[in-house]
């Protein structure tokens, strides 16, 4: 199986990357999914989107260490699955699962190119302008990532990427860094972990409680 990394972060959080190389045929021998679930991915028009969902079945698997997984969505299209919070995340080539348990988590996946650097204006607030190097796609890609790992981890109730999601700082060296997420209520400061593996960018979002 493609896993490229499987990591506990610490006793609460785990993640995976999971290179796509498969055929549908073999996610659904692979796997025990739900028949909802499965009629929901056999029914997506494009193969390229079959594949990732299944994908993420299959590295979400490896982590719960079971062939079965219960799948499901709230209203808001947020994955959900039984005693834990889960995320998901995909390239073209790769996907990464998240998940831990008593508090929400978020990730992202993206290939790393030189084309960001034309869109940071689109990313970055004026003071995160001035903290980044926008020459650098690394550390754009970085902010990028950790903003939709954010978005995530809120259950999407911060749609202003640019002033409610803030990057502190770029991890260096990786893979730890800080973020702040502002609603309109409170403000939450979040540990941010970032990996770079085969071309891609993989961030995750999680409480600063369960560094333990």
């Amino acid at each position: 199986m493609p896993i490229i990394l499987s990591k506990n972060l610490n006793s609460s959080v785990s993640f995976c990357v999971w290179r796509i190389s498969e055929t549908e045929e073999f996610f659904y021998d692979y796997l025990q999914l739900l028949p909802e679930d499965e009629n929901y991915i056999r029914h997506l028009k494009l193969p390229t989107r079959r594949l990732e969902k299944l994908a993420c079945r299959a590295a979400l698997a490896s982590l719960l260490h079971s062939h079965y997984v219960e799948v499901r969505y709230n209203p808001k299209g947020v994955p959900q699955i039984p005693d834990y919070s889960v995320s998901f995340a995909h390239s073209r080539s790769h996907v990464a699962v998240a998940i831990t348990q008593n508090s929400p988590i978020g990730i992202d996946i993206e290939p790393i190119t030189e084309r960001i650097t034309k869109l940071y204006t689109k990313i970055l607030s004026p003071t995160e302008i001035q903290r980044f190097d926008i020459a650098q796609p690394r550390q754009l890609h970085f902010c990028w990532g950790a903003k939709e790992a954010m978005y995530k981890y809120c259950g999407g109730s911060c749609p202003d990427h640019i002033n409610q999601l803030q990057v502190l700082n770029f991890p260096e060296p990786l893979p730890f860094a800080k973020g702040v997420i502002q609603t309109e209520t409170e403000r939450s400061e979040v540990q941010l972990c970032c990996y770079e593996m085969e071309n891609q960018m993989i961030v995750l979002c999680y409480n600063l409680l369960n560094n333990n």
